[in-house]
Parts: C-alpha cells; sequence; structure tokens
C-alpha cells in the first residue's frame, strides 16, 4: 500500500540519521473527511491563503496533536465510522455524533484561548452566536486572563456564563509567550502592548484586579 510504502521510506531514513540534528519521528492516523474539510467554507476561513491539499496536511497533522478539536469539524458522515452508518438517519446520526461530541468536550475541558469556533459551540450554554462573539472579543482584545472576562462578550450573560465557565481553561503559559511575542513586536515598533487594551474599566484598581490570572481557571 502507498501508506506502507511511505512508511518504510522515513523509517530507512531515521534509521540512516537523515535527519540529525533534529529528533524526528513519525506517526500515522487516520485521514478520513480531511479533504473534504480542506474545501469547506470553514477551512477556506480558517486558512484562506493555503491550498485545499495544504489545508488537508494541516487538519491531518492537528488530529495528532488534538484529535478532539479537529474531528468535530468534520460531519459523521464523512468519517467512515462504518459500511452501515450510510443507511441511518442522518439526522439521528449527527444528534448522536453532538451528544458525545458535547460529553467529550465537557469532560476534557477546552482552552478559550486556542480553541476553534466549532468546538465552542459544543460547551454548555453557548451557541453558534456566542462561539463567534468569542472569538472575536479573542481577536480584538488578545487572550483571555481569567474566566470572569467572558462576563464581558457580546450575548453572554450570567446564566451562559454559569453554564460554561466549568468546562472552560485557560493555559497561563500561553498567556505568557503571547506577551512576550507582543513585547518583542512593541520593541519593533515602539508601541506598547498591555493588557490595558482587554480590561478598561473605570478605575485602575478595578481593572487591575479584573486582569489578574486565577490558578484554578487552569483546570476543569
Amino acid at each position: 500500500s502507498t501508506w506502507g510504502e511511505t512508511e518504510a521510506y522515513f523509517a530507512d531514513l531515521i534509521m540512516k540519521k537523515y535527519f540529525v540534528p533534529l529528533d524526528v519521528t513519525y506517526c500515522i492516523t487516520n485521514e478520513a473527511g480531511a479533504s473534504i474539510y480542506s474545501v469547506s467554507p470553514e477551512a477556506c476561513k480558517e486558512m484562506p491563503d493555503l491550498d485545499p491539499n495544504l489545508r488537508s496536511a494541516v487538519s491531518i497533522a492537528r488530529r495528532v496533536q488534538d484529535p478532539l478539536a479537529e474531528l468535530v469539524k468534520i460531519e459523521p458522515k464523512h468519517i467512515g465510522i462504518g459500511m452501515y452508518q450510510h443507511d441511518v438517519s442522518q439526522t439521528l446520526l449527527k444528534a448522536t455524533l453532538g451528544s458525545v461530541v458535547e460529553e467529550c468536550v465537557s469532560f476534557v475541558g477546552v482552552d478559550i484561548n486556542i480553541c476553534s469556533e466549532t468546538l465552542l459551540r459544543h460547551i454548555a450554554g453557548l451557541n453558534a452566536n456566542r462561539a463567534k462573539n468569542i472569538i472575536e472579543w479573542r481577536q480584538k482584545n488578545g487572550p483571555f486572563i481569567n474566566r470572569e472576562q467572558l462576563k464581558d462578550v457580546k450575548g453572554l450573560g450570567p446564566k451562559s456564563f454559569q453554564q460554561c465557565a466549568g468546562f472552560i481553561r485557560i493555559n497561563q503559559e500561553y498567556i505568557r509567550s503571547f506577551c512576550s511575542q507582543q513585547s518583542e513586536l512593541a520593541a519593533g515598533s515602539h508601541k506598547a502592548v498591555t493588557n490595558e487594551k482587554q480590561c478598561k474599566k473605570k478605575t485602575k484598581a478595578a481593572a487591575n484586579i479584573i486582569r489578574q490570572p486565577n490558578p484554578l481557571d487552569q483546570t476543569c
């Protein structure tokens, strides 16, 4: 098979230390649905400048890193879950998959600063509009420092916050990395980039409190 030949080829290169000094390894993952996703509106929105073949490659690579986050973007009929899947009601199949995905998402939690809009829709208390608003807020203001900032998102009220907050995680390591990158950019352009843009409060004291990271936000 083609993948068998490819595997043998790379295994031979690794054995011959072709990639030294890089420590290269490989893994095999299911590519079902990747080509369908590569021409979908969401893929075009995520990677507008890439060729469909490259989008497929990126999607497959993401599956290795975070399978759940990537597979939710593909309709169940394209995943290839069994020879009789097309005999089942597509409505029931989609509803069942949605239920299972929501359960999985709730179990492992979601990193609010790197997850996709599609994954956010599967969090309790959120829908398509709220997920879209969260992404727009993140793009405009930078990463969320703590869960309390979700209350600043348009359309996300107290009840929605109460339902979704427990399933959302905030990785402080990512925030530090983001701030470091922004500082480097600011040093080059002489523009100070701070968290001030994220939380516009009436007083500096209140703003400082709101912007403080909460260690508990790293868990769900």
